[in-house]
């Protein structure tokens, strides 16, 4: 199933939902992030 995700300070990304389990989803996004993308991310997950 796709979709896209905004992640505040980030442009809109697609992606593709892969799983489902226990209130958690897995996505494969559409492009590969960018390092620094990834890197933000992981810096808002904390």
């Amino acid at each position: 199933m796709p979709l896209r995700i905004q992640i505040p300070g980030i442009q809109m990304l697609s992606a593709d939902i892969r799983w489902i389990r226990d209130g958690a989803v897995g996505c494969a996004f559409a492009e590969p992030l960018h390092v620094a993308v990834f890197e933000h991310i992981v810096r808002s997950a904390r």
